[in-house]
């Protein structure tokens, strides 16, 4: 015998036994509510990956450029560029950029400044995270 029933929790339970139910199927309220917020925040995880990844690409092809452009001795990226990109979610692309090319290692700013927005782009990514 199969019972269906709109009562709650232990209520459903108790009822069906009465009943001689062996089967008790209990109706998921909202349950497309439920999909519709796991489809959201999968979609949030998605836009923010996509965000630190884009800025991270730019980064690197920032530096590339700039490296490129400095060896022929043409007109350069602003420095204050490097930082924007850094402080906006591409520290690590920008990071990864000086290390590959070998470009701006010696100066003071990037040196220390670079890998300290990458420690502040981890934490806000992982805060973020957590708040979706």
């Amino acid at each position: 015998m199969v019972t269906v029933m709109n009562a709650k929790y232990f209520e459903t339970f108790h009822l069906a036994r009465q009943k001689g139910a062996d089967i008790i199927i209990i109706p998921i309220a909202n349950y497309e509510d439920v999909l519709s917020k796991e489809v959201k925040l999968l979609e949030s995880w998605i836009y923010l990956i996509l965000y630190f990844l884009v800025l991270n690409v730019l980064g690197y092809l920032i530096i590339w450029h700039d490296k490129k452009k400095s060896l022929k001795g043409q007109w350069r990226v602003p420095e204050a560029r490097f930082f924007v990109v850094a402080l906006i979610g591409g520290a690590l692309g920008v990071y990864f950029g000086m290390k590959t090319f070998r470009h701006k290692t010696q100066h003071l700013s990037f040196k220390y400044g670079i890998p300290l927005l990458v420690a502040t782009n981890i934490v806000l990514f992982g805060v973020i995270l957590y708040r979706l």
